[in-house]
């Protein structure tokens, strides 16, 4: 399930022009690589994505890119009236740079076929996300439950289940201990557990799980599968 749709599309292309073997693609064996995700949401609950791979060299061109990302939206944006957008996409010098919209955190999950939730937590809660979990500050002290508790249907959490950059409309409270805050507004998921468990929110699309290897908080867990921010 947690395969994400951006790798299909920087991926897919270079498997479709015949550039590079697919299985090395999938393992991400190619050390020249790097890619870094940063997610934006509006007060709306709109999502902007921004995608930078560092490649060290040019796979394919601009146009090729672009032509196959529009198709790909065409693809899913059929009687969704332009749930997702490409703002902008760019190749120079061997970096890669997308930029897309989506109309709301499910067209990101459909989409990229991840799990991307935003409610409040008691919305949380009823979806049946662990929600009852402790709860870290930005100077990493615990929060206080019953406190929390009684914000469950003011406060909101974002919830993701990949390693990237987060940006949201208002102060950051707490977040789960696999996250770093790193500002009022931001925050940084350090690490993730993919495995084959359903998604509460999300039906699962049956892919192979994955687990990832990454510095985390020396309080997280590696069993966490999902990342949360709480803002208010």
């Amino acid at each position: 399930m947690e395969q994400r749709r951006h790798y299909h599309i920087l991926y897919g292309l270079l498997c479709l022009i015949g550039l590079l073997v697919f299985s090395l693609l999938l393992t991400g064996c190619d050390a020249a690589r790097s890619t870094t995700t940063s997610l934006t949401i509006d007060e709306n609950g709109r999502v902007t994505e921004e995608i930078v791979e560092k490649q060290g060299k040019e796979d394919y061109t601009q146009e090729e890119l672009t032509a196959y990302i529009e198709q790909e939206l065409e693809l899913y944006n059929r009687g969704k009236e332009g749930a997702i957008q490409l703002n902008s996409c760019t190749v120079l010098n061997g970096d890669v740079k997308i930029s897309l919209s989506y109309a709301s955190c499910a067209d990101y999950a459909a989409f990229n076929q991840v799990t991307c939730f935003l409610g409040t937590l008691q919305e949380a809660e009823d979806a049946g996300y662990e929600v009852e979990r402790t709860w870290l500050d930005e100077s990493g002290a615990a929060g206080d439950m019953a406190l929390i508790r009684e914000r469950f249907r003011e406060w909101k959490v974002f919830i993701v289940s990949e390693e990237l950059n987060l940006k949201v409309p208002d102060k950051i409270l707490y977040a789960s201990d696999n996250v770093r805050i790193t500002g009022r507004l931001t925050a940084v998921v350090q690490t993730v557990m993919n495995d084959s468990q359903t998604d509460p929110a999300v039906a699962a699309s049956g892919e192979q799980a994955v687990k990832t290897q990454v510095t985390t908080h020396p309080l997280a867990t590696v069993a966490d599968r999902y990342a949360y921010v709480i803002y208010k």
